[in-house]
């Protein structure tokens, strides 16, 4: 697969993972970290509640940071994703205006699961226990 948008340090290998590399072009299998889909898209929720003020900015997803150090090191754009820098004087950094998905992963990137691009319906914990509920009661 091809690199993301502008940025060869995050890299689509199939529809539902990305690679993160720490070094572009160190070829060591020890300086990448695989990625799903479903984390890349928490990745701009987290941002987008970094922007907000919303929630607890410590709540970090798994990997933000190294996929935040990979684009925000190896961007030509004037777009920057956010981060908490914790400490004495614990603060959120925003040093530019918020990227898109778009922008970040080029334009015909699809964060959509399997199922939702092949056209499945995928349902949420109340959803399912509803439906499984209905069919128990059918069955009895």
């Amino acid at each position: 697969m091809s690199d993301t948008a502008e940025n060869n340090l995050i890299e689509q290998i199939n529809p539902d993972f990305f690679v993160i590399w720490d070094n572009l072009g160190s070829g060591n299998p020890e300086g990448r970290v695989l990625i799903h889909h479903k984390q890349v898209h928490s990745y701009f929720q987290y941002d987008k509640a970094l922007w907000w003020k919303d929630g607890d900015p410590l709540d970090i997803p798994a990997g933000y940071l190294q996929f935040w150090d990979a684009y925000n090191s190896n961007t030509t754009m004037r777009l920057w994703f956010a981060y908490y820098k914790p400490g004495d004087n614990a603060h959120t950094v925003i040093t530019g205006p918020a990227p898109t998905k778009k922008e970040v992963l080029g334009a015909d990137m699809d964060l959509k699961s399997k199922e939702e691009r092949e056209g499945g319906q995928i349902l949420n914990g109340v959803e399912t226990e509803t439906l499984n509920s209905m069919l128990w009661d059918t069955v009895e």
